[in-house]
């Protein structure tokens, strides 16, 4: 028992990079973990469901946290449905709030989406790893995010197995229970020293899975450059390199990546984005903050799990705020264009009316004297003669 005694899983890496043209904030992609009882989890919310952010980080901090009294049993009972229920409850408390202090633009459309509870949907995985009594770990997945078991140069994918298994409509946990049509799937297996796993939303799981049908050097290439990233700007550099892949490109979308191996507690280290002092409540989640590498800007990332819930969506209504001053600022000057094109029709019209009279111009009998009529001179280009008349 020894032997198993001094193994742990470490975190490698924990972060996430949003499409090219959004900010981290905006992405729906979340991960947190729990050192302690050896949870990580990540989860993708759905962008065209309702506040899927708040969903898919209420359902990684819930996994995460190990005073959750739902979490211990949920592997022997499976019992998806009663775990998933107050992080329902606690989803729709916060969209509640986050409705009623909404005072942006979109405040009819969110109060319409919030009044047909219309729920938000998220794909799942979350990790268990057992290193205590026996090296083993199970796993609760629903969608595309996937778990890859990497040993040696053989990687096993969790759950799906070709690119083509990817789509549009992928299976997700919901926010309402009576809409909870997907129950996940509960796998587990064994680990040993060295192995790696990796958790990856849809788009960096479906690359993954490529590059290992591609083998070769395009296998050796992917694994090498992913077990080897350590910092935000590194998977920042990453990922923008992958979406230009020729023979390959990564889809642009939100990601968020985990890294986990099997470790000696004696080679047990903190990487740089981890705080070593250890909160049994909350997951130590301290993603790195990127440094400016010869020149070249990076994005600012921003620490997703040590923010408020409702940080994202606050941050969408002073975007919104800020749209709708342009938006009257841009009404306003239209009004003054519009008042000083109809001043300056008046002053043509006006100017037109008070036209001088020609000396030699002889009122027309019958015509009123205070009348003017301008004369306008005829120029006509032509070879024939006209007669005088």
């Amino acid at each position: 028992m020894e032997h198993l005694i001094k193994l742990h899983s470490q975190l490698l890496f924990g972060g996430g990079v949003p499409k090219s043209n959004e900010s981290p904030p905006d992405s729906q992609d979340n991960w947190a973990y729990n050192k302690l009882a050896q949870r990580y989890a990540i989860a993708d919310g759905a962008g065209s469901t309702f506040l899927s952010a708040t969903w898919s980080k209420l359902l990684v901090d819930h996994f995460c946290d190990q005073n959750n009294n739902l979490n211990n049993p949920l592997f022997k009972s499976k019992d998806w449905q009663s775990w998933l229920d107050p992080i329902q409850k606690e989803w729709q408390a916060q969209t509640e709030q986050i409705v009623n202090k909404n005072t942006g633009l979109n405040t009819a459309s969110l109060r319409y989406r919030h009044g047909k509870k219309e729920p938000a949907g998220s794909t799942f995985v979350g990790l268990q790893i057992d290193t205590n009594d026996k090296l083993e770990w199970q796993a609760m997945i629903v969608g595309d995010s996937c778990l890859f078991h990497l040993r040696d140069n053989t990687l096993e994918s969790k759950l799906l197995k070709q690119p083509t298994e990817f789509d549009n409509h992928p299976e997700v946990f919901s926010s309402y229970a009576k809409t909870n049509m997907y129950p996940p799937k509960f796998i587990e297996g064994t680990c040993r020293n060295s192995d790696i796993f990796i958790l990856a939303t849809d788009a960096l799981a479906k690359w993954i899975l490529t590059k290992y049908i591609m083998g070769g050097e395009n296998w050796q290439s992917a694994k090498s450059k992913i077990v080897a990233i350590k910092k935000w700007n590194e998977l920042y550099n990453f990922i923008q390199e992958a979406r230009v892949d020729i023979r390959c490109p990564l889809e642009d979308d939100d990601v968020a990546l985990m890294i986990i191996t099997i470790i000696d507690r004696k080679t047990e280290y903190f990487p740089d984005f981890i705080d070593p002092v250890v909160d049994p409540v909350k997951p130590p989640v301290v993603p790195l903050i990127p440094q400016p590498e010869q020149n070249k800007k990076l994005p600012e990332q921003v620490d997703n799990h040590k923010i408020e819930i409702t940080d994202h969506e606050n941050l969408h209504l002073k975007r919104l705020n800020n749209l709708k001053k342009i938006a009257w600022t841009a009404v306003v000057i239209s009004i003054i264009s519009l008042l000083l094109g109809a001043l300056n029709l008046f002053l043509y019209f006006h100017k037109d009316t008070n036209a001088a009279v020609p000396a030699n111009h002889q009122p027309l009998s019958g015509i009123s004297t205070t009348t003017t009529i301008t004369t306008i001179p005829i120029v006509l280009t032509t070879n024939t003669p006209v007669a005088s008349p």
